[in-house]
């Protein structure tokens, strides 16, 4: 997931990643993650993957709209970083 905007149809359940790697130091891994979802949006699953250097979300919503993700993570170095997206519930 960029910090743009994602689109989405009302019916689907996708999964989006976030990668992490740009901002970490080499060695460097995420230790936890957590997301935050605006209302209107269901969190289904959520994991770190991929050597620990991305975070995933699986999403679904039930309204057509705009809605914000926030991902914050923990690394191993101790960093706490923090990325906003959005998502675009659309009927398509």
């Amino acid at each position: 997931m960029s910090l743009g905007t994602l689109l989405m149809d009302v019916s689907d359940e996708p999964i989006f990643t976030m990668d992490w790697s740009p901002r970490l130091a080499t060695g460097e891994t995420i230790a936890t993650s957590t997301w935050v979802v605006a209302l209107g949006l269901t969190n289904l699953a959520d994991t770190i993957v991929v050597g620990a250097l991305k975070t995933n979300i699986k999403l679904s919503a039930v309204l057509a709209g705009t809605y914000s993700c926030t991902n914050t993570v923990t690394t191993s170095l101790g960093q706490t970083l923090e990325r906003t997206g959005y998502v675009e519930v659309r009927e398509l």
